[in-house]
């Protein structure tokens, strides 16, 4: 059971920790627009291989409002990944 004592103290040591890298949270802000432009591509080529279909990729990306690049594509990867493991 969480009390208020534990709450304060959990916010007290979260407020003690420096921010994020930029970068970070960078990344992680863009995840839900990854996750829409992964939706995207499964769309319109299902279980297709996004290496083999980087247009494809490059086209959902851009139509979310991200600018391709390799590391995208390589969190597009590993999204998909995770969603096979559920």
């Amino acid at each position: 059971m969480v009390t208020k004592h534990c709450e304060d103290r959990i916010d007290e040591l979260l407020g003690a920790l420096p921010p994020a890298p930029a970068g970070w949270k960078r990344r992680a802000e863009e995840l839900p627009l990854l996750d829409r432009a992964l939706g995207l591509f499964e769309e319109r080529c299902p279980g297709a291989d996004l290496a083999e279909h980087r247009g494809e990729v490059d086209a959902a990306l851009l139509e979310v409002g991200l600018e391709p690049d390799d590391q995208r594509v390589h969190v597009l990867e590993r999204l998909r990944e995770l969603r096979g493991a559920r």
